[in-house]
């Protein structure tokens, strides 16, 4: 007689179920901070490389042209190829950088609008329309965004010269913008004489390079002690503090919330226009302090008690820290370095080598490390 075997179904009870649900939770909960780390540590190191490169490019740009980077000459003008490098070029230090970051395409957008030095202007117009659209992945911190081009809050007109040396272009959409900055020292100085709605920029580039402003450019530089500001041509020699003990380029601070828009605050202008607070940052109090004055009558900056002093006047000398990002609806964090990253924002210092410098670094030695001519000494190790 043959038997019949019955077939059991095994399933699972509710019970069992949920215990499941609940174990595979504990260990998403435990895997995904670690993740997370692992995905910011792969794009602190990525960002520390962008840095690097511009490093490397500034660098090559000192080889050539004996200064570094100039700062331009403010936020209505863009960067020109006709006008070379130094206190002639109305473009910021981003723009004059780009031959020596093999993107001599975007620095001569110019010559490819007409295939000839000599263009009309109305050729070039759709040309800086294509230079300030245009985004480079080494100019963006992947913690923060995508390397593409992102819009304007207001719509801005630019001078870009051209034949006349007063032709502009007004550009109503979508501009390429940077995460880093140019260190504009720490005093206001670098600003001096410039104002955002163009009243006290040249209106051309005869009036820009003429002698008048060849010498308020060259009085920006007395007062200034970063390594890029308005019509600067900083040399070595300048960089009396040394190379490994001054920052040239860092990140900058945002506010979180316009990452993708439009900034009213640090982020008004395409990246490669002049000096704004867009592309060039105060690094410690941003603010004026005076020359001490020593025994033998002669004046000087290389005096601790100056720069104590500078960090002890103002009204709020805290908003020219560095920070991570956060809302800044008032914009008075906008001249800061910072970063998007959770302990401290990187940087390049004035001979390329690069660093992570910690949001709670002494507020004296972060101003000693914006003012290339102090001569404050201090433990390197110690930031």
């Amino acid at each position: 007689m043959a038997r019949k075997f019955k077939n059991v179904h095994s399933a699972f009870t509710l019970v069992e179920l949920l215990v499941v649900i609940a174990i595979i939770s504990v260990l998403v909960a435990l895997l995904l901070p670690a993740v997370n780390m692992a995905v910011e540590a792969a794009n602190k190191a990525q960002c520390m490389n962008n840095l690097k490169q511009m490093g490397t490019a500034a660098s090559a740009h000192l080889e050539r042209q004996k200064f570094f980077p100039t700062g331009g000459w403010g936020p209505k003008w863009v960067g020109f190829p006709d006008y070379g490098f130094g206190r002639t070029q109305p473009g910021g230090w981003l723009y004059s950088i780009l031959p020596y970051l093999d993107q001599e395409r975007l620095f001569n957008y110019n010559h490819l609008a007409n295939n000839s030095a000599a263009f009309n202007d109305a050729n070039a117009q759709q040309s800086v329309k294509d230079l300030v659209e245009s985004p480079l992945k080494v100019c963006n911190c992947p913690s923060r965004r995508r390397s593409q081009s992102y819009p304007l809050r207001n719509s801005q007109t630019v001078f870009f010269g051209g034949e006349t040396g007063s032709s502009s272009i007004t550009i109503a959409s979508m501009v390429a913008k940077s995460d880093y900055a140019a260190n504009g020292g720490n005093t206001t100085e670098c600003y001096e004489t410039l104002a955002f709605d163009g009243s006290s920029y040249p209106q051309s580039y005869i009036e820009g390079s003429s002698s008048s402003w060849t010498k308020k450019f060259k009085l920006i530089q007395w007062r200034s002690f970063g390594i890029c500001f308005a019509g600067s041509e900083v040399s070595p020699d300048y960089v009396r503090d040394g190379m490994t003990s001054t920052i040239m380029f860092s990140e900058k601070f945002l506010d979180k919330d316009n990452y993708q828009g439009g900034c009213q605050f640090g982020e008004d202008v395409c990246m490669f226009t002049g000096i704004s607070c867009s592309n060039v940052r105060m690094v410690g109090t941003g603010l004026k302090f005076e020359p001490v004055t020593a025994n033998n009558g002669v004046k000087s900056w290389s005096n601790k008690d100056a720069i104590q002093n500078a960090t002890r006047i103002g009204t709020n000398p805290n908003e020219y820290l560095p920070y991570q990002d956060k809302r800044n609806d008032d914009g008075k964090f906008r001249y800061a370095m910072g970063s998007a990253h959770r302990v401290g924002f990187n940087v390049c210092m004035c001979d390329g080598s690069t660093r992570e410098i910690s949001f709670n670094i002494d507020p004296l030695i972060y101003s000693a490390l914006g003012n290339r001519e102090d001569a404050y000494n201090f433990d390197t190790t110690k930031f």
